[in-house]
C-alpha cells in the first residue's frame, strides 16, 4: 500500500511540476508558481528516493519469499496462485471482466483531460 500510495503522490506532484528549465506538468497553470516548485521538489528529490527504496523493498520481499519457498512472480504474472484446501478463490467471470474494461476505459478518458490542459509536452 505505501507503494501504491507513494506512486500516487509523485503523479499528483508531477501533473503541478514546474522545473523552471524545460518541463512542466499538465496541471501547472492551475497552482502558484511556489506550490510547482515545491511539488517539483517533491518530486524529484525525496519521493523519487522513497520510491527507489520501497521499490527496492519489495523486490527483497520477493526474494526472500522465494528463498523461504514461495514464488511471489508467477502468480503476479499469471493471475493464478494454489490456495489452501477449503480456500474459496475470487471470482474470475465476464463481469469481472467487463469492470476492469470499464475501469481501464474511464482511465483513459482521465489521462485524455488532463492531457488537454497541457501546453509543450512530449512530441509538442
Amino acid at each position: 500500500f505505501a507503494l501504491i500510495g507513494l506512486l500516487g503522490v509523485q503523479v499528483a506532484t508531477g501533473l503541478v511540476a514546474d522545473d523552471e528549465i524545460a518541463t512542466t506538468g499538465p496541471l501547472n497553470r492551475f497552482v502558484a508558481s511556489a506550490t510547482g516548485l515545491a511539488a517539483t521538489g517533491w518530486h524529484k528529490g525525496y519521493g523519487l528516493w522513497l520510491l527507489l527504496a520501497l521499490v527496492v523493498l519489495h523486490i527483497v520481499a520477493i526474494v526472500v519469499y522465494r528463498l523461504r519457498g514461495k514464488n511471489l512472480v508467477t502468480p503476479m504474472i499469471t493471475g493464478d496462485k494454489p490456495l489452501p484446501v477449503g480456500t474459496p478463490g475470487s471470482a474470475d467471470g465476464w463481469a469481472q471482466r467487463l469492470t476492469a474494461a470499464v475501469l481501464i476505459g474511464l482511465c483513459a478518458l482521465l489521462v485524455a483531460w488532463v492531457l488537454q490542459f497541457g501546453g509543450a509536452g512530449p512530441g509538442a
